[in-house]
Parts: structure tokens; sequence; C-alpha cells
């Protein structure tokens, strides 16, 4: 009788006003910490701002972060709605331009992670390589 009530089933949240919403650029999204601009709410009066790269590694961080942030933020849009082709499509351009600037950067300064480095001479090079998160080059 009220199987339908079951708590344990997942109800997605949909709303119609979401279909056309405006979306910030990936630089802008990642700043305001959401791709979804009615989602944003300023706090107080904090402007948020982006740090300026130094040098073309720290662009190259940047980018993978800001496509990588706006593709995970797709990601569980489309969780909620999945039918959205919209957004499925932009996701997908998203996903596609991370790996794109991930294999750039690795193949000018090496593995970002751990599970891309390669084990050669008995090393595993993510290990022997500088951490991408240490200051220089």
């Amino acid at each position: 009788m009220f199987e339908s009530l079951n708590p344990l089933y997942f109800y997605p949240y949909v709303d119609d006003e979401r279909e056309s919403q405006d979306l910030f650029p990936v630089k802008e999204a990642t700043m305001y910490g959401n791709l979804f601009k009615n989602e944003y709410v300023p706090y107080k009066n904090y402007v948020p701002k982006l740090k300026q790269a130094k040098n073309q590694k720290e662009k190259l961080i940047m980018d993978i972060s800001f496509y990588s942030n706006a593709s995970h933020d797709l990601e569980l849009y489309l969780d909620a709605d999945p039918s959205n082709q919209e957004y499925a499509l932009l996701h997908e351009k998203y996903s596609k331009k991370t790996m794109e600037l991930e294999k750039e950067y690795e193949e000018k300064y090496g593995a970002l992670c751990a599970q891309n480095g390669k084990y050669k001479d008995g090393y595993f090079s993510y290990v022997t390589q500088p951490s991408v998160w240490l200051k220089g080059e």
C-alpha cells in the first residue's frame, strides 16, 4: 500500500526552473565555488578573486582545476537529472578538456598523481619527481 513512500527509495530533486539557468564560465565557477549562477549565494561583502598564474606550469594546473571542478558540478547535477542532454554533453566536453590538459601537463612536467606514474629502473616515477604541489619549477 505505501511502497512508494519507502524512505530508502531515492527521489531525485528536479526543479523545473533549473532547466533555464545560466552557468558561470569555468574560471568564474571555480572562483564562486559553483557552476550554477542561481545557486551562488554571496557571503556578506566578500568579493572572490582568482590567483594569477606565475608560469605555464601553474596555468596548466589552474586550467585543470577549472575544468575538473566544472565537470564535477555537472556530474552532481546529472545524478539528480540524468535526462538533461544539454548538461550531459557539456559534462562530456569539460571531461575531455580536463583529460587533454592533464595529458599536456604530464608530457611536460610528469605525473599529476600516483595512478599516472610510471615504474622505471626500479623506481616509481611519481615518487622520484618533485611534487606538483611544491613551490618552484
